[in-house]
């Protein structure tokens, strides 16, 4: 539970604000779902997360190229909440930008 709470909240047991790090991996899609793969780095986490996307709005070049050319950059402002999707355990909320 504290790593959930360490990626949604990004606060950690002294309530002292670490910075996460989001890296694009790969679009995917299963079924008429589609998915970002997204590397997540920080002081104290470093793991893949599959994160369902619903509004493409500001990532609608990765989805046009089916994430070609995207791959290593930086999500920057990555904001996500859980969900109960079968296949990832949460979901795209917003962000800020996609840094190169």
């Amino acid at each position: 539970m504290f790593l959930i709470a360490t990626i949604i909240s990004c606060k950690t047991n002294n309530d002292r604000s670490d910075k996460l790090t989001y890296i694009f991996n790969s679009y995917k899609t299963t079924g008429n779902k589609e998915y970002l793969d997204v590397k997540v780095f920080g002081d104290r986490v470093q793991r893949d997360l599959l994160v369902l996307v619903e509004d493409w709005g500001k990532l609608e070049g990765i989805r046009r190229t089916k994430g070609v050319g995207y791959r290593g950059s930086e999500l920057r402002g990555l904001e996500i909440k859980v969900v109960s999707d079968p296949i990832a355990k949460y979901s795209y909320k917003d962000l800020k930008s996609i840094i190169d």
